[in-house]
């Protein structure tokens, strides 16, 4: 991804996260929890996800449907959120995306690090001073994590630019997020494994290690804690 393809990237990113966003859930007849999916406009997209699009087919699944929970959201970086959290924990039986093993200590990790920060993960325009302090709150757990997905193909310009960065990474002796240039905090940029097959990146123990597993135990209290830390992983 060359600069111009990451501002243009990042344009659309701050166009998109001040809009009133819905996250929408789907159900069966028998209330079998079916899909669930982020829109700004929920109701065009379930005639998407009904006829098709250009760059969609219909979803064979949708005669299923017998209703739908939509839930709204100031932001679009909040309803992402609870997209993820939703598929992490409610495991809907047609999305693909943000599923799996992978997917869910990606998510429990960055539920732990807004905790322990107090707030929202930075966006990608935020300052210097932001990240800073963002850095701080969550340092006991940094680079305790399963290095991270990729959830785009390796062909394309973010997978691309995450292999090269997860290449020098290596050759330098560095984790992944030592080494990234952090001014590119874009939160889908880069999302990548080097097979450590959910091992934690510093300690080498099955994820979650024990530093994330004491720093977690803090917010026990938190309703979506039990969810995320004492359920079983999606298959």
């Amino acid at each position: 991804m060359d600069g111009d393809e990451f501002e243009r990237h990042r344009a659309r990113r701050a166009a998109l996260e001040n809009r009133r966003t819905a996250v929408y859930r789907l159900f069966d007849a028998d209330g079998v929890l079916l899909y669930v999916g982020i829109s700004v406009d929920p109701v065009k997209r379930f005639r998407g996800h009904r006829y098709g699009s250009k760059r969609s087919k219909p979803k064979e699944w949708w005669p299923q449907v017998a209703s739908s929970r939509i839930e709204w959201f100031d932001s679009r970086s909040r309803a992402e959120f609870a997209e993820s959290f939703a598929v992490v924990t409610e495991h809907p039986r047609h999305n693909k995306a943000k599923t799996g093993e992978a997917a869910g200590r990606w998510f429990r990790h960055r539920w732990l690090e807004e905790r322990l920060a107090g707030g929202p993960r930075p966006g990608p325009d935020a300052g210097a001073g932001a990240w800073r302090a963002w850095d701080e709150a969550t340092a006991e757990i940094c680079g305790h994590e399963v290095p991270f997905e990729l959830w785009w193909s390796p062909h394309s310009p973010c997978g691309r630019l995450a292999a090269q960065r997860a290449e020098a990474a290596r050759a330098h002796g560095r984790t992944i997020r030592e080494h990234i240039a952090w001014p590119l905090r874009v939160e889908e940029l880069v999302r990548l494994t080097l097979h450590h097959h959910g091992h934690c990146e510093r300690c080498r123990e099955p994820y979650p290690c024990a530093v994330v597993r004491s720093a977690a135990a803090r917010f026990a209290h938190d309703p979506q804690y039990a969810p995320l830390w004492e359920r079983p992983a999606m298959p």
